[in-house]
């Protein structure tokens, strides 16, 4: 069922939109604007854009332009998690929710209304609502090919990050560039401030531990910046694989609810053991070259998806992207776990 916005000007629940910031120079002067021009009385919202330990003074200057219509709080640690519970502390008490957005960012004008009215109209259980998050038009061809992979099933999972929908659905996780929370969740939770990346994965997976759900509506849009060349990209894959290792030491049954990252894992392991045993094995030899056949043709699948989606003659790169990508996130998750053991 297609959702309807509803008339966010009937909709008086205070809501309290928390931002943390760090050295987003470039992209945080159209989010606080977005947010600023969102279709939702004025006194029923506040924005609080949290300065990371480490925020550039010339973030700080920027963000003095707004001075009156935001608020904003400098934090003694570094991290999105840190500066998300300290948006939280500083909220303003009137608050029924907490709606969060990265910095990179832009929120469409019907963002808040959108997510306010879903939750208002959706059962208790529903702890978190969240949207799509798609690429700006600004972004270069690049970062629009990385959007693009990451909107399949072998670049993205079906992961909520990344997935496009027509039609509300239930998820496993809801990422903090779009998402709004009943507040009695971040007052009972936090999230963990020892986790620099992954921190709203595994705050979500806490949540729903508890019983709550993750809803995604279509009409809740954010254009969200993506990385704008190859070596952001694998260097923002290898600390997401680091992430993972991190948060699968905390919750081990945390890859059985994110099979995307189970699959990639086992399968590279598959290949690095196969390859060994096939020195002295023709049948695993006869094996591992069926896994390798089979995985460029989900290469060559997924990048026929890309080709017809974008249109554009990058697309052709990506089966080199994602190969790449599974790799170094493999790699990540392998350095993440060796480095908390040798810290034992």
């Amino acid at each position: 069922m297609i959702i309807k916005t509803g008339e966010p000007k009937k909709m008086a629940h205070f809501v309290s939109i928390i931002v943390p910031v760090k050295n987003e120079l470039k992209y945080i002067i159209e989010c606080v604007n977005s947010l600023l021009n969102v279709d939702y009385p004025k006194n029923s919202y506040e924005i609080i854009v949290v300065l990371d330990k480490n925020a550039t003074a010339e973030v700080e200057r920027a963000l003095s332009t707004f001075r009156g219509r935001i608020k904003v709080v400098r934090s003694k640690r570094s991290g999105s998690a840190a500066n998300r519970n300290l948006g939280v502390m500083k909220a303003d008490k009137r608050a029924a929710y907490f709606a969060f957005t990265d910095a990179d960012c832009i929120v469409s004008k019907n963002w808040l209304g959108s997510l306010v009215h879903r939750i208002n109209n959706s059962s208790k259980d529903i702890g978190c609502v969240g949207g799509l998050n798609l690429v700006p038009e600004s972004d270069n061809q690049f970062a629009k090919l990385i959007g693009a992979i990451e909107q399949t099933l072998l670049g993205g999972g079906g992961s909520a990050q990344s997935a496009v929908t027509k039609r509300m659905r239930i998820v496993q996780s809801i990422p903090n560039c779009n998402a709004l929370y009943r507040k009695e969740l971040w007052i009972k939770n936090k999230q963990d401030e020892n986790l620099i990346i992954g921190q709203d994965g595994e705050f979500n997976y806490r949540l729903g531990k508890q019983g709550n759900k993750f809803l995604i509506i279509p009409n809740a849009v954010v254009w969200h910046h993506r990385t704008n060349s190859i070596r952001k990209h694998v260097r923002r894959m290898y600390k997401y694989g680091e992430a993972a290792a991190r948060v699968f030491k905390l919750h081990p049954g945390i890859l059985k609810a994110r099979w995307y990252a189970s699959l990639s894992l086992f399968g590279m392991a598959l290949v690095i053991i196969l390859f060994v045993i096939s020195f002295s094995s023709i049948l695993a030899l006869y094996l591992l070259e069926g896994l390798v056949i089979a995985y460029l043709a989900m290469l060559l699948l997924t990048t026929l998806q890309v080709i017809v989606k974008l249109k554009k003659p990058i697309a052709i790169f990506t089966p080199f992207i994602l190969a790449l990508q599974h790799l170094f996130y493999n790699i990540g998750f392998m350095a993440g776990l060796v480095e908390m053991e040798t810290r034992k």
